[in-house]
């Protein structure tokens, strides 16, 4: 059986979750939606999860905090962080090298699926 691998795509629009989901969705990929950094917790406190991809600019909490909490209690999962924002100055010491990956929109899915391929591999 292939090692499946558990992908959570993260954000407030729902067209844009839906468009990853599809994306991602393979023989070899599990992928799991929320449509804010609340549910993604819920999710990811329920079942396995290998690699998070998350906006950063998110109502109540954003995709630093939620990268954050997942740092801190589920260290095991990659995060990969999106946004359509850009100078970025408050956000939790944790995730410093998120804010120097973030991949800004617009841009092309070939460099988020290389991006999530990368992250894949990388699983411990």
């Amino acid at each position: 059986m292939p090692n499946i691998a558990n992908i959570l795509v993260v954000d407030d629009d729902p067209d844009l979750v839906k468009l990853f989901a599809e994306l991602f969705a393979d023989d070899d990929r599990r992928v799991y939606s929320a449509n804010s950094a609340e549910e993604a917790l819920g999710l990811i406190s329920s079942r396995p999860v290998d690699v998070v991809i998350s906006d950063v600019c998110m109502a109540k909490m954003n995709g630093f905090e939620l990268a954050s909490i997942i740092r801190k209690d589920y260290p095991e999962i990659k995060i990969q962080l999106v946004s359509g924002q850009g100078g970025y100055s408050e956000y939790p010491d944790n995730v410093k090298d998120l804010v120097r990956s973030i991949i800004n929109k617009p841009f092309h899915i070939r460099d988020l699926l290389i991006r999530v391929n990368e992250l894949i591999a990388d699983r411990s």
